[in-house]
């Protein structure tokens, strides 16, 4: 059976607002740079 975790919401929390792609940029394909780390021997 599954077990239910409760938590504190506090009254006055509010969600992140969301920011939105415009539709050009939906799908796009995000060219993340990769860092080559050196580790000492």
């Amino acid at each position: 059976m599954a077990r239910l975790i409760p938590f504190y919401v506090p009254q006055n929390f509010k969600p992140p607002k969301q920011r939105w792609l415009p539709l050009e940029q939906r799908g796009k394909i995000i060219d993340f740079q990769t860092v080559v780390i050196k580790k000492s021997a």
